[in-house]
């Protein structure tokens, strides 16, 4: 027997599985990678008979779907088409033909761009667990108090001025004075919020955050906004003390002193409490706003 004979044989035996096995010409074209012209040739030289579609069986019909599901949940997945036709013994192009055909789908549902898309759900989701670890909001939240920020820097608003920088020099000042802070971004900005006094915040006359009785920790069931003035007259009068920062010297003088890196610094006399606090909250919030722009 010659070369050719022997090859002639082997391509009739390679037929005869696959046409066992219930394939049609195309199916077989793209399994051996002949070509279907060349498929058609060999069954008709050698007599075979492939299987059509309309007279498949519903045992290889269901096989078929079978198959095709199985492309569509592994390219979902993000399997490549060439990965998923080297187990079949399909090429990819086949691959894509049954996805688009049997399943309406294409490139963009699943491969690379599913692969991609898994990345992205991942590290997004890094970043909303990690938006609520550290500011008690959504990352859509903190992004658009963020936004916030920088409009106000473009109109020349500071920093300290801007909410996240107005949180975070707050929360420095309590720490330095030495008071818990159990307030997250999200629920110290929803605070000023309903206040309605956001604009209006400042030292002096302007709203600030105050705490009830001027004791305990910065939380939300124990805060309130208010004037400095009236917050330091509220506590004053209820609890019969200057308040904090504020020395009575004797009747109708009063010294406001405040304690800075260890060091003792004497703000003044004054003939109320009020504006003596007032002195010593307006050398704290300095003090913040330089360490905060430091």
């Amino acid at each position: 027997m010659s070369v050719s004979d022997d090859i002639s044989a082997a391509i009739e035996q390679r037929m005869r599985e696959m046409a066992a096995a219930g394939m049609t010409r195309h199916e077989a074209a793209e399994a051996t990678g002949w070509g279907y012209g060349a498929v058609h040739r060999y069954a008709k030289k050698f007599g075979i008979e492939f299987a059509k579609m309309y007279r498949l069986s519903p045992a290889v019909k269901s096989r078929i779907d079978e198959r095709a599901d199985d492309f569509e949940r592994r390219f979902r997945n993000g399997e490549t088409l060439a990965a998923i036709g080297a187990e079949y013994g399909l090429t990819r192009e086949r691959v894509r033909q049954v996805l688009v055909l049997r399943k309406g789908i294409d490139r963009t549902d699943g491969g690379a761009f599913a692969r991609a898309n898994q990345k992205r759900a991942k590290v997004d989701s890094r970043r909303e667990g990690e938006a609520w670890a550290k500011w008690g909001c959504s990352r859509a939240d903190y992004l658009s108090l963020l936004q916030m920020g920088k409009d106000l820097s473009a109109k020349g608003v500071s920093r300290e001025r801007q909410p996240i920088g107005a949180f975070i020099a707050q929360k420095r000042t309590a720490k330095m004075r030495g008071i818990a802070w159990g307030l997250t971004l999200w629920q110290w900005w929803t605070i000023w919020q309903e206040s309605g006094r956001w604009e209006e915040r400042g030292r002096g006359s302007g709203y600030m955050m105050c705490r009830k009785g001027d004791a305990g920790g910065y939380t939300a069931d124990n805060v309130f906004i208010a004037t400095g003035r009236h917050n330091s007259s509220c506590q004053s009068n209820r609890e019969n003390r200057p308040p904090t920062g504020v020395s009575e010297i004797r009747p109708g003088r009063y010294t406001a002193v405040i304690m800075i890196d260890g060091k003792t610094r004497r703000l003044g006399i004054y003939p109320t409490p009020e504006q003596a606090h007032a002195a010593y909250l307006t050398a704290l919030a300095d003090f913040s706003l330089g360490r905060a722009s430091a």
